[in-house]
């Protein structure tokens, strides 16, 4: 828990001037599978399959994204100007 140091201390008050802080964690994750898109995802492969090294040379599968592109994003044409 945390506060600004010029909000005031209640004892076993925290109310609104205290916030939690979680400590966060990162997984590196590789794309192993993606399923065709439907409906403004159509012809677009969307819903991302993730798995992490299994330390054997392989990979475990550890879940799978629904969202995080918008359309803009799926739609951003990435090839160098050479190839457009």
């Amino acid at each position: 828990m945390a506060k600004a140091l010029d909000s005031p201390l209640y004892a076993r008050q925290p109310g609104k001037l205290w916030f939690k802080i979680k400590p966060a964690e990162t997984v590196d994750c590789v794309i192993v599978a993606a399923d065709r898109g439907s409906g403004r995802r159509r012809g677009w492969l969307s819903n991302y399959h993730l798995a992490v090294a299994d330390g054997a040379g392989g990979f475990a599968p550890v879940g799978k994204t629904f969202k995080g592109l918008t359309d803009k994003g799926v739609h951003r044409d990435d090839r160098p100007s050479s190839e457009s």
